[in-house]
């Protein structure tokens, strides 16, 4: 009995042992093939374009461009040809600062002269005709060293209606050059290297130049945009037109100045007398009552 036991149980147990192995083995390659399925997943999701990075009718695998931040804006328009997608780069235009305001700045260039400088900026378009006008664009434009305070056209619009229309005609010639040499010195000077105090024109007159708090100031005007270089000096941008002792300022007449005098009606009012200055003066009784002497 005991032997036909034996018998029985070992073919059972290598039964069930087998059947235990081939069930790890099939759990196994069901894990591994899990793992696989999952990797392939994972590599096609890591391939798929996202909503951010391709626009509507791109390919998938075609990245969008990116934009460098606060400099351009990407703007994605249909191009009518090809059906596909273009992106345009719109450069985000500079604000302008609150000392220059809306004056377009010049550009140093020493191959150019101080007139070519100025002609080539709009914000100096009235410099350019006066200087013309004037005469003195052979002087700005040949070989040597000048400093130049330039007026803005702000500058010129500043001066009072009908001055610049003047100034500009054939027979004010010579004031116009005088007061634009006014503008000018002889020799180049940076503003590093302006030092307090009056310093000779070309005109002849001095102006008088101060330096404070790192700013340049010539008669008061303060200079808004120092040291543009030129072949032949330097130019100072400042937005008042400064006059010469003996130029007579342009001004224009208050009407304060042209309106009659009126007089207050309290000037104007006659003269009454008080009653009490012209009543009569009256003698009272005990005054005017004789004394008499008792008896």
């Amino acid at each position: 009995m005991p032997r036909i036991t034996s018998a029985i149980c070992v073919p059972v147990y290598k039964q069930n042992r087998l059947t235990m192995n081939h069930t790890a083995q099939m759990t196994k390659k069901f894990l591994i093939l899990l793992a696989t399925v999952s990797s392939v997943a994972a590599l096609g999701a890591c391939g798929q374009p996202s909503a951010n990075n391709t626009a509507p009718g791109q390919p998938a695998t075609e990245q969008a461009a990116t934009t460098p931040p606060e400099t351009t804006a990407s703007t994605a328009s249909p191009s009518p040809a090809t059906g596909t997608t273009a992106s345009t780069a719109t450069t985000t235009p500079a604000v302008a600062s609150e000392k220059t305001d809306t004056t377009a700045n010049l550009v140093s260039n020493e191959s150019e002269s101080i007139v070519q400088i100025a002609a080539a900026n709009p914000s100096f378009s009235t410099f350019t005709k006066a200087v013309e006008a004037a005469g003195l664009t052979e002087t700005l434009s040949a070989p040597g060293a000048y400093t130049v305070f330039a007026p803005t056209d702000e500058a010129f619009a500043a001066l009072p209606a009908g001055t610049l229309e003047e100034l500009m005609k054939p027979e004010n010639k010579e004031k116009l050059a005088k007061i634009l040499q006014y503008h000018v010195l002889p020799n180049k000077i940076a503003s590093a290297e302006i030092k307090p105090g009056e310093t000779a024109t070309v005109e002849g007159d001095p102006v008088d130049l101060e330096v404070a708090e790192g700013k340049v100031k010539v008669n008061g005007a303060e200079v808004i945009q120092p040291d543009i270089n030129a072949n032949n000096g330097v130019i100072h941008v400042i937005k008042v037109v400064i006059l010469p002792p003996n130029v007579a300022s342009p001004t224009t007449t208050s009407p304060e100045a042209t309106s009659p005098t009126t007089a207050s009606p309290e000037a104007t009012s006659p003269t009454t007398t008080s009653p009490e200055a012209t009543s009569p003066t009256t003698t009272s009784p005990e005054a005017t009552s004789p004394t008499t002497s008792p008896q």
